[in-house]
């Protein structure tokens, strides 16, 4: 396991932060979809750090929540129902259940998406060694998507999952999905 991902300085405790829709039908009118980043804690945020602690707040297996290709990366994966309303979340691989444990779980994530949803395009950093290297295993939890490419051009086919428009939509649209989740179940 690769355990760092982060050499290079960012100035915004994120960096290669993916959205891959829909990409496959789970069955059942129920689809899934993923977004995707490498933590890091800078002098604007300890995210990275953050996001280790709040693992262990809710798990006391210290290794439960940890990404596969790199313990720096994020995937966060949602599956909808038919009528798009988000109906469970993935962690690393991990079904994140709605319980008073994963409360703080659940607030980070709403914190990062509410951070990715405000990044302007030039905090939005992509390494293109990410994209070349790491991205095909890591977009997805548990998926290769080398396997999905149409064509060799890494750039072109991942790219499309970087595009930062689409990018901060997806999270400030999962923020919402979160914030109902939360008061569905907090009884708001």
């Amino acid at each position: 396991m690769n355990n760092s991902i982060n050499n290079n300085i960012n100035f915004t405790g994120i960096r290669n932060i993916a959205f891959t829709p829909a990409r496959e039908a789970v069955g059942h009118g129920k689809f899934s979809n993923s977004l995707s980043m490498v933590l890091n804690d800078d002098f604007n945020g300890k995210d990275l750090t953050e996001f280790k602690t709040v693992i262990r707040k809710i798990s006391s297996k210290p290794f439960e929540y940890t990404n596969d290709v790199s313990s720096d990366i994020l995937n966060i994966k949602f599956l909808h129902a038919k009528d798009t309303q988000l109906e469970s979340i993935f962690v690393n691989g991990k079904k994140l259940q709605v319980n008073d444990r994963n409360l703080p779980m659940f607030s980070f994530i709403a914190k990062i998406t509410k951070k990715i949803g405000q990044m302007s395009d030039k905090s939005m950093i992509v390494n293109k060694d990410y994209i070349e290297n790491v991205a095909e295993t890591a977009l997805i939890y548990g998926e290769d998507l080398s396997q999905r490419m149409p064509f060799d051009n890494k750039q072109k086919f991942f790219g499309v999952f970087f595009e930062t428009d689409w990018v901060r939509q997806s999270a400030q649209k999962t923020n919402e999905f979160i914030q109902k989740m939360m008061e569905a179940y907090l009884g708001i």
